[in-house]
């Protein structure tokens, strides 16, 4: 029995690793579907500001064609606090609005008193957001950015990782930025 087994096995196993040619034309060696684009930020950096700004704007602009979200490259302990309270905000969907109001109206302001006052001007669900403040749950979510961050060398705020593999630092103004997405887009898809 254990022979028959082991015969069984050898041949799908060998049926298994029979190769195919390799397509290495750009569109085979990337997903289908909406171009997947990661923007990193930390909250303690003044060049960081652009970034809600600018996902803002290629959300709008490129709909179904691009997915993307926001990521911290994290270092600053200072900032820790209001690290926490934009993942809350993250939680209720309100990221883009509170980092918005912090990069405009409260930068360098780590307090959570601060930061009880940007989720009501964000209309967040204070109750809500102030209890996950509160949990510290959220410190988690921080270190697995840090450490994604890390992963793909991010060096520079802001940065952007475009399908895993491709990082875009100095197209920071909205026009360059979406010509390099358009490219991009021509390019993959």
């Amino acid at each position: 029995m254990k022979k028959v087994f082991f015969l069984l096995s050898i041949s799908l196993l060998v049926v298994g690793c029979q190769t195919q040619p390799e397509d290495l034309t750009p569109s085979a060696l990337f997903e289908e579907g909406p171009l997947h684009i990661i923007g990193f930020f930390n909250l303690s950096s003044e060049k960081s500001e652009q970034v809600p700004k600018l996902i803002d704007h290629v959300k709008d602009k490129f709909k179904g064609d691009i997915k993307i979200e926001s990521r911290r490259a994290w270092e600053e302990r200072s900032s820790l606090v209001a690290d926490e309270a934009s993942e809350c905000a993250r939680n209720q969907g309100k990221l883009e609005p509170f980092l918005n109001e912090y990069f405009e109206n409260h930068f360098e302001e780590f307090d959570k008193e601060t930061m009880l006052d940007i989720a009501i001007k964000t209309k967040i669900d204070i109750d809500i957001f102030e209890t996950c403040l509160d949990s510290g749950l959220m410190k988690e979510r921080i270190f697995r950015d840090k450490a994604f961050s890390r992963k793909y060398n991010v060096n520079t705020v802001p940065s952007f990782i475009v399908e895993r593999n491709i990082t875009v630092t100095d197209s920071l103004n909205e026009e360059d930025f979406q010509k390099t997405i358009q490219e991009l887009l021509q390019i993959l898809r």
